[in-house]
């Protein structure tokens, strides 16, 4: 994007404005995002995608982007994304609903504000990444270059592609979004139960979706009750270090120490990958490895 990089400078002190650096950091990015590879603009997948500098507040809206971006993903080479975007816009869905609910409603988030706030942040840090992969940048959001590039990524099966996505997101772009929208601890029971709940709830209600039995005479998938509460247990450790993240990062005296926080999520993020493929394959027992382009798309909820 032609951005300089910013001085590095430091006073020692926490930043009195850690949103700044993690503005900074974005330029820092896309002012080095110079390592050129196939270019995917003007496929139905970038054109699906939002300007990166907008955010999408209307949460309907922005599930309907998940939706779209699911199905046009194997136009930019992202086959593989599919099941962690419909997912992703499952919890959402969830997510959305439970805004509207009364106070006093259990189920109800106790600070519904925040969550409808952190949503579009969240969500637009994985835009970013993506925006840079579709112009041919081949080191996206440094957290997301596995998943977008591996060729273990590219061939997983189904449930292993919907793990390694969410565990992705949470664990590199969750603690931004927290930062960006100065989410407090007094805030921190909403993601760590609330939410952690909706994951549990999703994974178990789309999980037969994202497997190809081949019986067909099978009406019901049995899932694995110990794996699957392995394979959650990693993705409830992944928002957990967020909050660590993000409490790091507001930490933060400059932007060398940002950029090195970054990194440290970053090399994290690589390493559970391994764990979170492990995990998913516990759940279920009958998947069957194909690749991207023969997943059982008509099994998967319809992009609204």
């Amino acid at each position: 994007m032609g951005i300089a990089p910013t001085e590095l400078g430091s006073s020692g002190q926490p930043d009195p404005y850690p949103v700044r650096l993690a503005d900074q950091y974005d330029q820092l990015v896309f002012s080095r995002a110079d390592f050129v590879g196939p270019q995917h603009f003007g496929t139905d997948f970038a054109e699906s995608l939002p300007p990166v500098g907008e955010l999408i507040t209307d949460l309907p809206e922005l599930q309907r982007i998940m939706g779209r971006l699911a199905v046009t993903a194997h136009t930019a080479g992202l086959a593989h994304l599919r099941y962690g975007l419909f997912g992703y816009q499952q919890v959402t869905r969830e997510c959305t609903e439970r805004l509207e609910l009364p106070r006093d409603d259990p189920r109800a988030f106790d600070h519904p504000e925040k969550i409808g706030v952190t949503m579009p942040h969240f969500f637009n840090e994985f835009v970013k990444a993506a925006w840079l992969h579709v112009h041919g940048h081949r080191q996206p959001r440094q957290g997301w270059h596995k998943p977008f590039y591996s060729p273990s990524a590219q061939s997983a099966s189904p449930a292993e592609a919907m793990f390694e996505f969410l565990t992705t997101h949470v664990r590199y772009d969750l603690g931004v979004a927290l930062l960006r929208t100065n989410t407090q601890p007094e805030h921190k029971d909403d993601y760590t139960v609330k939410v952690n709940g909706i994951l549990g709830d999703v994974a178990v209600d789309i999980l037969p979706h994202y497997v190809h039995i081949k019986n067909q005479v099978l009406k019901t998938l049995q899932v694995d009750k110990a794996g699957m509460r392995m394979a959650l247990r990693e993705l409830f450790g992944a928002r957990d270090e967020a909050w660590v993240s993000h409490e790091q990062m507001s930490g933060a005296v400059d932007l060398r120490e940002f950029v090195a926080m970054r990194q440290s999520q970053h090399d994290r993020t690589e390493k559970r990958l391994l764990s979170s493929r492990k995990m998913s394959n516990l759940v279920v027992r009958a998947l069957v490895k194909m690749p991207p382009e023969s997943w059982p798309v008509d099994k998967l909820p319809v992009a609204a």
